[in-house]
């Protein structure tokens, strides 16, 4: 994990229980420096400690809106993931620019799934009825994850049917609402 080779297949070393590892700190912080994070972003997402906050958020910053969908779902992860609040709004920051990226339609998906909470539903509501329906079917998807989503959802579809688009409409009903809870 502290190799800085980008041939390196990170999905290998991914098989390690979530939880810091701070003795990678030093190295994590020296390919991100060095900006050989790209394919490493999944491990210093999953194993990176709380250390290394400034250094993500200060270089989600400088690279916002330009880098490839998986590096800054990844990053964003990590910010989630150590300071909950300011991930939360940067990933809100992300999905509006969707339409200068074409990436963030799935971010919160791809972010927001393994980070649970009632936020995380708050958040996922508010995008239901985006007119992307990208974006309100994966709200939909990370809304059915949370605590008492699914319950949200069948609330939105009998009392405003109309705020979801048919497509959306029938992703609720027939995955998230017709599976097993």
């Amino acid at each position: 994990m502290a190799n800085s080779s980008p041939d390196v297949a990170v999905q290998g070393l991914l098989f390690l229980e979530d939880a810091e590892i701070p003795e990678l700190t030093d190295a994590f912080r020296a390919n991100l420096k060095a900006n050989t994070f790209y394919w490493h972003m999944a491990c210093v997402e999953r194993y990176g400690s709380g250390e290394l906050l400034p250094d993500l958020v200060k270089l989600y910053e400088l690279y916002k809106g330009k880098w490839a969908c998986e590096i800054a779902a990844r990053c964003l992860g990590f910010i989630v993931k150590h300071d909950r609040a300011r991930g939360l709004q940067l990933l809100e920051q992300a999905i509006s620019l969707r339409e200068d990226t074409g990436c963030f339609h799935d971010v919160m998906r791809d972010v927001l799934v393994g980070y649970p909470g009632s936020d995380v539903l708050a958040l996922s509501l508010k995008y239901i009825g985006d007119a992307d329906e990208a974006v309100s079917t994966n709200a939909a998807y990370v809304a059915s994850k949370q605590e008492g989503g699914k319950e949200k959802l069948r609330a939105i579809i009998s009392a405003q049917p109309r705020r979801l688009s048919a497509r959306t409409r029938s992703y609720i009903e027939t995955q998230l609402l017709s599976a097993p809870n």
